[in-house]
């Protein structure tokens, strides 16, 4: 198969390397109106801008056939973010947010639909390929004005000159190799899990040319792939593992159809799991040990339908929920065989605002534990029978009407979840993304910060008991890749953090990729251990 059919573009103007930089957001409502403006002024009499915003459309369509072929994918807290960052006036305060009535739903109810993060969501896998197209414009444009690699520092003009003259860039291939999930049952023996897909965004139906599972092992203080045929060359949405034993493990996946497997120290099967319904996949996976085990499915789109299993050693068992309208689950915390909490959302008949869920398992059975008015839980890591912490966000309007997320950290004490300001959040631009307690008085969270036009910083803190604090930042690596998290895990004095980076293509021969990633904590330190080739 051809990966590098070309886009020809005229040749660029005098004035085009100053609004390559704006190309590829003009169609995602994120330009100032002054730049918007001034951008339609030069693409009327700017052939090589004009082709240039077609082949950004095409590019579009394709990134939406990919995300969208499997609806089950959620979108990553930082695209919630964006999504209100994109929308939100430079200006805007902190106080104009807080406590007004919702006026309008600006965000769309299938963006909210997810809280947890997730690589290669709509808004870094768009960003990454975006990035690599800006380049190449760039290069195209300085290279047609023989300038020397320098862009040009002086204000657009509103006309340029049109041209006839073709120069092909190619844009072929996006590939994304991602880790979405980690587990370990010893400091010495773990798993992480991630997919691998490549899109040829050229081809005439914008095809997935590839698509599959990545499993890596590590073992004997390496970390070494596994090869899983399971799923090859399919599309695969989410894929999370639980392991309970170096010979004994479970991993979920989504895809259509989607399953579950099962690990016996040898080789990762289909494991026999009860047939799941028309677009029904697992979502949610915590095994307490060989025995005992939980997995969560839902159905379609937002309130389309959940089941929860439960594991005994032999059987997988679907458990009676309650009745919640438009009941989405987000995180499972279990404490034991007898006591664990299951949160999320629900929604009015029709639409939202959303509501936040908790669910206790306690005695043989699931229950309604609490609700809170216009929010969405994201994350839930429970200690012990009488605390435990979880991560969620309100949407507010402000006086214009324009929506805005707000972060909350939630703290579980004397039989109540209440909000928390032991860590906080900017409206807008922070989000946090997990949350996992090892005990009462250890515990680890992250807050994704996301900068307007900028690259997101992930900040980790850790708990002590007493308060949390600012354990960690990652940031871009010294060559300009973006390091994208995705999950983390701790056991005992050893953490793992797991995700890919972004790594924009090259010039003229576009394949920008995300590729994998691991860092390990040891020794109070963190240490690039993955980072992919």
């Amino acid at each position: 198969m051809n990966y590098r059919d070309e886009f020809d573009l005229p040749l660029a103007g005098p004035d085009c390397a100053a609004f390559a930089p704006l190309l590829p957001l003009a169609q995602q409502g994120i330009l100032e109106p002054t730049d918007r403006a001034m951008l339609d002024a030069h693409a009327a009499g700017c052939a090589h801008c004009r082709a240039a915003l077609a082949a950004f459309d095409q590019l579009d369509a394709a990134l939406r056939r990919y995300v969208l072929a499997t609806t089950a994918m959620p979108p990553a807290p930082e695209f919630l973010v964006r999504s209100a960052l994109a929308q939100a006036p430079a200006t805007a305060s902190t106080s104009d947010v807080m406590e007004q009535p919702m006026q309008r739903q600006t965000v769309p109810a299938a963006v909210l639909r997810r809280g947890r993060t997730l690589v290669a969501s709509i808004s870094s896998f768009a960003a990454v390929v975006a990035l690599a197209l800006v380049a190449a414009l760039i290069f195209s444009t300085l290279h047609s004005n023989n300038m020397a690699g320098k862009v040009p520092h002086k204000t657009p003009t509103a006309q340029s000159t049109p041209t006839t003259k073709s120069t092909p860039i190619p844009v072929a291939r996006v590939q994304v190799d991602a880790f979405t999930s980690v587990s370990f049952a010893t400091p010495t023996d773990g798993w992480a899990v991630g997919k691998h897909a490549v899109l040829n965004t050229s081809s005439q139906n914008n095809s997935i040319v590839d698509g599959g599972l990545i499993f890596y092992h590590f073992t004997n203080g390496a970390w070494q792939p596994v090869s899983v045929p399971l799923f090859a060359h399919q599309v695969v949405g989410l894929v999370r593992i639980s392991m309970v034993a170096p010979d004994d493990g479970w991993a979920i996946v989504q895809a259509n159809p989607g399953g579950v497997l099962h690990y016996d120290g040898t080789s990762w099967q289909m494991a026999n799991f009860p047939a799941l319904g028309d677009q029904e996949a697992p979502f949610l996976i915590q095994m307490l040990s060989r025995t005992d085990g939980w997995i969560v499915t839902e159905v379609g789109d937002v309130g389309g339908g959940v089941r929860i299993w439960h594991y005994d050693g032999t059987h997988w068992t679907a458990q009676p929920l309650p009745a919640i309208s438009g009941f989405s689950p987000q995180s499972i915390s279990m404490l034991s065989a007898n006591d664990g909490w299951l949160v999320g959302f629900g929604s009015g008949a029709t639409a939202p605002p959303y509501q936040g869920v908790v669910l206790r398992y306690h005695q043989g059975s699931w229950s309604v534990q609490q609700s809170i008015p216009n929010f969405q839980f994201t994350d839930v890591s429970v200690d012990s029978m009488t605390d435990g912490w979880a991560t969620g966000f309100k949407q507010y309007a402000d006086s214009t009407g324009i929506v805005h997320l707000q972060y909350t950290l939630l703290h579980y004490a004397n039989g109540t979840w209440s909000p928390s300001n032991a860590v906080s959040a900017q409206p807008d631009s922070e989000s946090f993304t997990q949350i996992q307690m090892l005990s009462p008085t250890t515990g680890w969270l992250s807050k994704v910060v996301t900068a307007r036009g900028g690259v997101d910083t992930t900040m980790l803190y850790r708990f002590d008991g007493n308060r949390w604090t600012l354990q960690h930042t990652f940031t871009s690596v010294s060559n300009g890749d973006n390091w994208v998290p995705s999950a983390f895990t701790f056991l005992g004095q050893t953490g793992w953090y797991v995700g890919a980076y972004t790594i924009p293509g090259n010039k003229l021969v576009i394949t920008s990729s995300e590729k994998l990633a691991i860092y390990q904590y040891q020794n109070g330190q963190w240490t690039a251990i993955l980072p992919e080739g």
